[in-house]
């Protein structure tokens, strides 16, 4: 399950006990995420999303690791897809609709999906590349079929805040 999460190469370093809280915030977040995913052991849980959303190099990464790595001890499927590759290789095939919808359906029905650096698109002379027609309609495709499935749990990690996601 870790081969085939796409995570096994940062898993053993990226764990509750590593993530460093020298702040009251990490400490927070750190406590959150715990919590969390405490909360999905049981079988009604009720929040099946995690975000988390800041800065470069604010550890959202670590800690969403940390979460999927409990995940699959617990025995779940988790599929790790890292927001920009992904989306360049989806809309590349989205005129073959067989290549399409046999990636985009294994993103949909994951048990456990972590989007990393969601709407991350790149740099632009000037400033930061926002997300386009097609990453906004692959956004909601993949996030509307994931909040009417109420198995599946959805980790995002995002440098966009949820007023700036919501304002795309």
């Amino acid at each position: 399950r870790m081969r085939k999460s796409g995570l096994q190469a940062v898993m053993g370093k990226y764990r509750f006990d590593t993530y460093e809280t020298m702040e009251p915030w990490q400490e927070t977040v750190k406590q959150n995420a715990i919590a969390y995913t405490e909360a999905q052991m049981g079988s009604a849980a009720e929040h099946r999303w995690f975000f988390i959303g800041g800065a470069s190099g604010a550890g959202k990464s670590h800690i969403c690791t940390a979460i999927c790595r409990e995940f699959l001890h617990q025995g779940k499927e988790v599929r790790y897809m890292l927001w920009r590759d992904e989306t360049v290789a989806l809309k590349a095939n989205v005129n073959d609709s067989a290549l399409y919808e046999k990636a985009i359906r294994a993103l949909k029905t994951a048990e456990v999906l972590y989007i990393d650096d969601f709407f991350k698109c790149g740099q632009v002379e000037g400033g930061t590349q926002k997300p386009t027609e097609a990453d906004i309609k692959l956004a909601f495709e993949l996030l509307n079929y994931r909040y009417n499935q109420p198995d599946t749990i959805t980790i995002i990690s995002s440098e966009s805040t949820l007023a700036e996601i919501f304002s795309i």
